[in-house]
Formats: structure tokens, sequence, C-alpha cells
């Protein structure tokens, strides 16, 4: 999907192109009531980053800004088409950048933990360079690790943790640099592909060219970066794992200005940019970063990609950690960077002259049967000779037949032998392709009263909604018999366990902490996560009718199993 939002004066143009039509719609727009809005969303995240978590105050506060967002920016007719979407691209007037895009609430979900979420400019600058970077093989990714203040000590590790994880790619070539100084920055960044640099970056309100990352020897500018544009392509990719490296005020203006790290690298011609919008806390970066290149490992989309980063960090640390609200990217997110179509192999077929000289298989020689050929066999032989010899020949059994009788016996032998213990050997369990159903698990809950109250009620209340959603659920009976089930504190790990004594094909698992349900969908199978949320559990049975529907949605996406 694609959402197209404009400015002409005080109206808001909104284009919305789905598979078959664009549909055009206009919003009156208050500029100051939506610039305040935004900066109270920074400003919640701000509180929580000071206390590197967001409190069930902030939290609130988070969704009722994200909701006067959706609910000013964002036409009904609108919001119907998004909640039926998976991925969508934000084409945004360059007037509009500023406005925290991803974190409109919808009254259930975060924009950006729902959808793939990408963002495309309309500016007057001009590019520098061009952005269609040819990827070939291996495709080079560059880690740069840089904490020469020496209060980041998680960026070591993030560095080694995500080439450790590239490396498992059989076409990425994974290259960590720690410590990088300005002049291997600017001569070694367009011999990569992919760029990724962890460390501090800053932005400079008022003179955003001199926004930057900083590295051992002082900072690399965006009007550095900048400056790169033109001769050799960029890279594909660059992702600024670093506080504030994604900031940008409007862009418009002279094209020869650069407002932050974000513009300065694609107006110089990245194709893709993934930066931090604010503060994020170190260690919830790293587990973002490493979670996002291993579903990009796997050849998933960028858009989707960050947005299981996104779930990882809350199925991880909650959703009061507040690494999954602080990433924008920008580009297509339906793009998959480090994706390569699979090289079939070339049927290779011999010869005739490579078969007639093969010793093993005389028998495969091509015969002679033009008339020079038999008249080149039979030059200089006797006329008796050569009619006896035919005769001759005519008895004669041939050599190969005695061995190839006996090849045959000795592969029906081996075939009856084989089927004879597969079919002694007992019935294997239940095959993965038999897994079938929705298994709602037993959530964790506080010692309080309340949280033990409301777990039961989505827990009861879950099976009936999905089974209105035509959802095939596993009887919650079935739980109760099983050995497996235990206190219903699970994790991924535990929850697809469980879900494979049950036969299911899909668990919903989670927990309830501090008045807030975290719930997680996962395929049991491939141990992958396809729909995550968070919510306030005052209204349990709304909340659980929400959850259910999305669910339900996600999962008839999925292809259908025999």
């Amino acid at each position: 999907m694609r959402l197209t939002l404009s400015l002409s004066n005080a109206t808001l143009a909104v284009s919305f192109a789905g598979d078959t039509m664009q549909r055009k719609y206009t919003l009156p727009y208050d500029a100051a009531a939506t610039t305040a809005t935004a900066r109270a969303i920074v400003g919640v995240l701000a509180r929580g980053n000071k206390a590197r978590t967001l409190s069930d105050k902030n939290l609130d506060d988070l969704e009722h800004h994200g909701e006067a967002l959706w609910r000013t920016l964002i036409p009904p007719e609108v919001q119907k088409e998004l909640a039926r979407g998976d991925s969508l691209a934000l084409e945004l007037d360059e007037a509009l950048v500023a406005v925290p895009w991803e974190l409109m609430f919808d009254g259930t979900h975060f924009l950006c933990r729902r959808l793939s979420l990408g963002r495309v400019v309309a500016t007057r600058q001009a590019r520098r360079g061009d952005e269609r970077r040819t990827v070939g093989t291996p495709i080079r990714v560059l880690v740069m690790a840089a904490d020469p203040r020496g209060d980041l000590p998680e960026v070591r590790r993030e560095g080694e943790a995500i080439v450790e994880e590239l490396e498992k790619h059989p076409t990425v070539s994974a290259r960590l640099q720690s410590a990088p100084d300005r002049a291997f920055a600017l001569r070694h960044l367009k011999d990569y592909d992919v760029v990724h640099f962890a460390g501090h970056a800053d932005y400079v309100a008022g003179q955003a060219g001199q926004s930057g990352w900083t590295l051992s020897d002082g900072k690399l500018t965006a009007d550095e970066i900048a400056q790169l544009g033109g001769g050799r392509p960029m890279p594909m990719l660059v992702f600024g794992n670093a506080c504030q490296s994604g900031h940008t005020e409007a862009w418009s203006g002279d094209s020869a200005e650069v407002f932050g790290l974000a513009n300065a690298f694609l107006t110089a011609g990245v194709r893709h940019y993934l930066g931090t919008q604010w503060e994020v806390v170190d260690g919830q970066s790293a587990l973002f970063a490493a979670e996002l290149y291993r579903h990009l490992a796997d050849g998933k989309a960028i858009g989707a990609a960050v947005r299981h980063a996104r779930a990882a960090v809350v199925e991880r640390a909650g959703v009061a950690a507040l690494a999954w609200a602080s990433y924008v990217l920008y580009g297509d997110p339906d793009v998959r960077p480090l994706h390569r179509p699979e090289q079939k192999e070339k049927l290779s077929i011999p010869s005739g002259m490579k078969i007639a000289a093969r010793a093993s298989a005389p028998w495969k020689r091509p015969a002679s049967t033009d008339a020079r050929g038999r008249q080149a066999a039979n030059a200089g032989k006797d006329p008796e000779e050569s009619r006896v010899g035919k005769e001759s020949a005519a008895r004669r059994t041939p050599e190969w037949l005695p061995a190839a009788i006996g090849g045959a016996i000795v592969g029906i032998c081996c075939v009856a032998i084989v089927a004879w213990v597969l079919w002694r050997r007992p019935s294997p369990p239940a095959a993965h392709t038999t897994l079938k159903g929705v298994a709602v698990l037993a959530f964790g809950a506080g010692a309080t009263e309340s949280a033990s109250k409301s777990a039961r009620e989505l827990e009861w209340c879950l099976p009936e909604e999905l089974v209105k959603n035509h959802v095939d659920v596993v009887a919650p009976e079935k739980l109760m018999t099983t050995q497996a089930q235990t206190n219903g504190a699970y994790d991924k790990a535990s929850a697809r366990a469980l879900g494979l004594a049950l036969g299911a094909r899909w668990v919903i698992y989670g927990n309830l902490s501090d008045g807030t349900a975290n719930l997680f969908l996962s395929e049991v199978v491939n141990d992958r996560t396809v729909h995550a949320d968070s919510f306030r559990v005052d209204d349990v049975k709304m909340r659980c009718t929400n959850f259910a529907a999305a669910a339900a949605a996600r999962l008839a996406q999925e292809p259908v199993t025999p």
C-alpha cells in the first residue's frame, strides 16, 4: 500500500493507493496543533529515556498523543484500509517529515508495530548520487563500532553479534571495524553495499549540516557525507544505530542545504537509511540490530525486518522498552536488501565423444550408422569372414547383459529390504505438516489478584473470539489434560514446545504486568512471531476482541497446510 501526504496552505491532501485504485481526500491541517502533538510525543520519550523505561503513565500519554495524530491526519476511510494491510510506503511532503508517523495509535496498535513502514520524501533538493547501486556477490557489509568516550559497553558486542549473524548467510561478507576514524569512513563507505554504524551521533539544531557520527578522531558530519554523492555509488543501505541519527527538520529550503544525517545520506545516493529519531538505550539497540540483520539474512523485506525487530524488543524487554519506538526507515519497505535469487544448476549433457571415451560404460558409445562408417568398419575384411562374424555376433550374448541383470537383482533386493524396515518401524509422531489450529496458552501474571483475573479472562475470551473469526482453535480442555502445562509464564521456546505437544500450528502466549498485556502469536514449526501487541487491560473484552480480529486477519494471509 502507498499513502501520499502533501500540504497546500492549510489543507492536507491524502492519496491512498491499494491494489487497483487510488483514492484522494483532503483534510484541514492545523500546523501549530500538529507540531505541538509531535513535540508532546518526543517529550514523553525523553522522560522515558531518562528513566530508561516507559512508565504506565508515559505509555498512556504516548497512546493518547498518537491517537490524536491518527484521528486528525488520517481520513476514516483510509483508517479502515490500513487495518487490512501489512506494508505501507509513506510518501511525505518535505514539510511533514518531523511528524512521528510511526507512533500514530489507532486505538489498539501503534502504526510501526502493526505495519512494515518506510518513508519516501518529496523534496526540491537535488540528488548528488545515483541510488541504484548494483549489488554483487558476495554482498559486502561494513560494521563500524565506535566508542571513543568509553561509555557504550554494548557497542563492541553489538558489532560482533551482527557479523556473526551475517556470516551465516552464504552470500554475505561482513567486516567489523573497531574504533574507525574519519579518514577510514570517508575512504571506505562506498566500498560496501551495507554500512552499519554503532556509537554516538548528535543533531545540531540550527546547524544540521554539522550533525554527525562521533568517530575516534572527531565527527563525520552531514555536510561531509552529502559531498560524497557522485562518482561511485553509495551503499544501498545505511543503518545509523546511534542517538538521533535519523533526526531531521523540514527538508525544504535551498537545494544545497542538508538537514541531518538521514537527509545527507539520502541526497548522496543511499537507497535506504535506518536511523533513530531520539535517544535509545544501550543494549536494547543492540538487540534490535541483531534481530534486524537476522531477518534480513533470512531474505525478508527491510520493512518487515524492522517490524520483526521491534516485536523482538517488546518480547524480550516488554513494551516499556524504548527501542521499539525509536527507529525510522527511509526508503521502500518492500525491498529485500540481502536477498539473492538462488542460482539454478545448469543441466550438463555430455557430448557423444565424452560418452564414447568412458571406459566404464562401453555400451554407451554411439554406434556409427551411416554408410561411410559401415564401409570403413568393413574395409580390409574377407567377405566370408564378415558373414561368419555377423552370424557369431548375433548368437553372442552382449558383455554388459549379465552385469545389468545382476545390478537389477541387487537393486530389487535393496528396495525390498528398505520397504520391510519402513513397514516394521512404528509410526512417528504427528508430522509438522499435520499441525493445525491455534492454542491459546495460559498467560503469566504478576502476584496481584487483578492481574491474575485479567489473565484468566483473556485465556477464556480469546478462543471464543477466534472461533467467531473462523479460526480453528485447540480446545482449552485439551490444554488442561496436557502434562506440559505449567504456571503459564512462557517464553518463546517453552510456548513452542507446548504447541508441538498439543499438535498446534500456532500458539498465543504472553504475560500481564503492571496492568499491561504483552501477547504474541507465533508459528510453532518455523519458530517465528507473526503478530504481537501490547495493550492496557482496562477493558478486557474489547482488547480481547481487537487482538483476536487482528490475529485472524494475519493468519488469513498465511498459506494453508495440507
